[in-house]
């Protein structure tokens, strides 16, 4: 299972002209939305009832109306997928399609780790009705997931084609919104995408299954370094193949003759008294000719000195940028097993936990404010009374007293 988002108007056209002149118009109704599509596929090389989202609060009725009978439909304020969207598809749209082709129990279903696919209602739901919910490794679908190996390309390509014709056949007119689901069912109709998604599942591995089928070039590789902050250099840790790479670079740049110079002079053990250009050049090369020779490999300290010539730019290793430090935990890839329910069944009764506390707080804090409230009206209160006492009993006059 994956989506993806197909453009309505067209994409990807030329036009050429001469200049300060308009050598084009505009289609009437042009529209340049997205509209997100789910498509599930099986290594037998069938398409499963697709799930077309819109951005709607309400659905219109033209959006089913236009729709295939078996196509999915769903709505989100974004129009993008959430987890109750997906939470749907699988109860109302997949489910009934594997009871309705009688496929046998247990069914694994590969997808990405996007939030909307991991949730616990939904791994509790697929429990239920024996299907097995893998993730993907993050950043690696390019390679483990058939439909972006083999299958949306073609199917984009075809999309492409059938919206020219599509403004070719309605005046000009660009493809709606609602007539999306119509177009895609023509295009996962065509013979050729069962032999493109077999092709998919073969070249992922999944089935059959062959962990040598994936294409591993695909994978960039981030090489990372110790580093040990002091007040003089920094130790970086080099494998060999790296080395050698950087000698077979120097010599293939400096030439055959200026590298025989170089061999005679180490040979013999003297120092450089060729060009004075080169001479950190050659301290380079032969320090890390040296280096070949030993078990643990560290790269010189001229490698790591800014040189102001173009090959020492050319064969500086860059460092990675460093990143924030992200939490990791570690979550099993498969949603439906029991070590994945578990732990986020802890992380739902925590966080049902911090909301009550949260709660609690609010709940004394309001008790706090109202018991503050009462002793201020009782002190105002008091307050009053007093004033009223002090002006039913005056003071008596000095008269008054001398008389009695």
């Amino acid at each position: 299972m994956d989506e993806s988002a197909f453009c309505l108007a067209p994409t990807g056209e030329i036009v050429l002209g001469p200049t300060n002149q308009h050598v084009y118009i505009e289609s009437s109704k042009s529209n340049k939305e997205y509209i997100t599509t789910l498509f599930t596929v099986s290594a037998s090389g069938e398409f499963a009832p697709p799930l077309t989202l819109y951005k709607y609060e309400r659905m219109p009725a033209a959006a089913a109306i236009s729709a295939p009978p078996h196509w999915g439909i769903g709505k989100s304020e974004s129009g993008w997928m959430l987890a109750s969207t997906f939470y749907e598809y699988i109860a109302n749209v997949f489910i009934p399609y594997l009871n309705q082709k009688k496929i046998k129990r247990p069914v694994a279903v590969f997808l990405d780790g996007h939030s909307s696919h991991m949730t616990l209602h939904l791994s509790r739901l697929c429990r239920e009705h024996e299907i097995i919910l893998i993730a993907l490794y993050p950043n690696a679908t390019h390679i483990l997931q058939p439909l972006d190996v083999a299958v949306f390309k073609p199917v984009k390509s075809r999309w492409q084609y059938l919206k020219r014709a599509w403004r070719i056949n309605h005046n000009g007119q660009e493809v709606s919104k609602f007539d999306v689901p119509t177009l895609l069912n023509a295009v996962i109709s065509e013979d050729q995408m069962g032999n493109n998604i077999r092709s998919g599942f073969r070249a992922t591995g999944l089935y059959p299954f062959d962990s040598t089928k994936v294409d591993y070039s695909k994978i960039i590789e981030r090489k990372a370094f110790a580093e040990k902050e002091d007040q003089t250099h920094t130790q970086e840790t080099f494998e060999k193949e790296d080395i050698v790479k950087f000698i077979k670079y120097i010599e293939l740049k400096i030439g055959p003759s200026l590298l025989d110079a170089f061999k005679s002079t180490r040979e013999n053990g003297e120092e450089w008294k060729g060009a004075i250009d080169m001479m950190q050049t050659y301290n380079m090369w032969n320090e890390m000719t040296t280096d070949l020779e030993k078990t643990a490999i560290q790269a010189p300290s001229l490698v790591r000195k800014v040189l102001s010539d173009t090959l020492a730019k050319a064969i500086y290793w860059p460092e990675a940028p460093k990143k924030k430090r992200c939490r990791e935990e570690n979550v099993p890839s498969v949603i439906t097993a029991d070590k994945w329910v578990d732990h986020f069944e802890k992380k739902e009764d925590e966080k049902k936990r911090i909301e009550l506390e949260k709660l609690e707080r609010r709940r004394q804090n309001e008790e706090k404010k109202i018991k503050k409230e009462e002793e201020k009206l009782k002190k105002d209160e008091e307050k009053k009374n007093k004033q009223v006492q002090k002006v039913k009993c005056p003071k008596k006059s000095k008269t008054v007293k001398e008389n009695q």
